[in-house]
């Protein structure tokens, strides 16, 4: 895996997040989490699944959402 990346997104303590899985790495020099395929994680109304065709998060409260990908993003 790679060291750097371009983006990221952050869970922080005042919104902690569901983080079943123990798979790790290091990014930017921090230690992140790594959500494998198949796997959801959540904070609050907020739900997000990983797939290999990318990552989508929606708010389950509202339906309002995103999906994002190596090669697209879309809202719904």
């Amino acid at each position: 895996m790679s060291d750097s990346v371009s983006q990221a997104a952050e869970v922080t303590e005042t919104s902690p997040a569901t983080w079943p899985f123990d798979d790790r790495v290091t990014v930017m020099g921090r230690e992140q989490h790594v959500l494998p395929y198949g796997g959801s994680v959540s904070a609050g109304d907020l739900l997000c699944t990983m797939a290999e065709e990318g990552l989508t998060c929606d708010n389950t409260a509202t339906g309002a959402g995103f999906f994002v990908s190596r090669s697209r993003y879309e809202f719904h």
